[in-house]
C-alpha cells in the first residue's frame, strides 16, 4: 500500500511539475538557449500530464487492474489536491473536464479490443465503465463528483 501510494505521488508531482505556471519549468525553458532543446523540453511538458495521469489509468481501466486503477485515482486526488486555492473554481472545471476525456479514451479503447476480439476486462473489474457510458450518465455523476470538490456549488445549493 505505502508503495502505491509513493507511485500516486511520484505521478501527481510529475504532471504539477510540467504545469505551464510552474516557475521551475519556466526557469529552466528560459536557461535553455538551443531552440531545439526548448522545444524539446516544452513538447514533453506539455504531454506529461497525459503520460502521468491520463494513460496509467486508461491502462489499468482496460486492464481492470485495482491496484493501478486505486494509485492512479490517488495520483488524480493529489493533483487536485495542488490546485492553486486562487483558481480554484478554473482549476477544478479544467480538471473535470480533463477527467471525462480520460474516461473516453478508455471507454474507446476497450471497444477497440472488443472490436478486435480481444477480451476487455471482466465487468467486475471494469472500474468506472459506467461514467463512460455517455453524457447522459457523466451529467447524473457531475454533481456527485464536482459539488464535494468546489465550494462555489455548495453556496449555491444551500441558498
Amino acid at each position: 500500500q505505502s508503495t502505491r501510494e509513493a507511485l500516486a505521488a511520484a505521478l501527481a508531482d510529475l504532471a504539477a511539475c510540467a504545469k505551464p505556471s510552474n516557475p521551475a519549468l519556466a526557469a529552466a525553458l528560459d536557461a535553455e538557449k538551443k531552440p531545439a532543446k526548448r522545444q524539446q523540453l516544452e513538447k514533453l511538458a506539455s504531454g506529461m500530464f497525459k503520460a502521468a495521469l491520463v494513460q496509467p489509468f486508461v491502462d489499468a481501466a482496460v486492464q481492470g487492474d485495482k491496484d493501478v486503477l486505486t494509485a492512479s485515482a490517488l495520483s488524480w486526488s493529489a493533483y487536485a489536491a495542488a490546485v492553486d486555492p486562487a483558481n480554484a473554481a478554473d482549476g477544478l472545471v479544467d480538471l473535470a473536464v480533463k477527467a471525462v476525456e480520460m474516461l473516453e479514451t478508455a471507454h474507446k479503447a476497450a471497444a477497440e479490443l472488443i472490436a478486435k476480439g480481444q477480451p476487455a476486462a471482466s465487468d467486475q473489474h471494469n472500474i468506472g465503465a459506467c461514467l463512460a457510458g455517455g453524457s447522459e450518465v457523466l451529467a447524473k455523476h457531475h454533481h456527485h463528483v464536482v459539488t464535494p470538490l468546489h465550494p462555489c456549488s455548495h453556496r449555491q445549493e444551500t441558498q
